[in-house]
């Protein structure tokens, strides 16, 4: 459904930074046993793509639906597989802007269990914070380029010299 309905990379990743940093009280509180196990197990796999060279975005969309569901919030889940598309195409472009983008990702994910296991909101929210900060600034310049390209060629179709 979201999927089809035309919204931009950078649509989503501001509706992420409202979503999921909001969610980040709820997952320290409730992410049980089961939920940081399975976490730190996507942790695991990205990191070893890190290494081999095998890395997909899907990885880090599986980690960030993965922490939604640890709220233990049927509401939340629901929502978060509305995203789950938009999430994922939102994450290729960024990826397309900067090729490198999951090695950072990567640590980010992890500090961001490791506050979950010691219940700290404070240093989750920070992390969280930037690193969807850091995917929205990319896509914020790539979209301003793409905008100052199309309206350079379209001042070079109208310029006669």
């Amino acid at each position: 459904m979201l999927l089809l309905s035309g919204l931009s990379p950078e649509e989503v990743t501001e509706a992420r930074q409202v979503f999921e940093l909001s969610l980040i009280g709820l997952v320290c509180e409730r992410a049980d046993e089961q939920d940081l196990a399975d976490l730190d197990a996507i942790c695991d796999r990205a990191e070893a793509a890190l290494s081999d060279g095998t890395f997909e975005v899907g990885l880090s969309a599986e980690f960030h639906v993965r922490l939604a569901r640890a709220t233990h919030n049927k509401a939340v889940e629901l929502m978060t597989d509305a995203l789950q598309g938009p999430l994922l195409a939102s994450l290729q472009r960024a990826r397309a802007i900067a090729p490198h983008m999951g090695d950072r990702g990567v640590l980010e994910h992890r500090e961001i269990v490791d506050a979950v296991r010691r219940r700290d909101v404070r240093r989750a929210t920070a992390v969280m914070t930037e690193h969807l900060e850091r995917t929205a600034r990319r896509l914020r310049g790539s979209a301003a380029e793409e905008a100052g390209d199309q309206d350079a060629s379209a001042g070079d179709a109208a310029w006669p010299g």
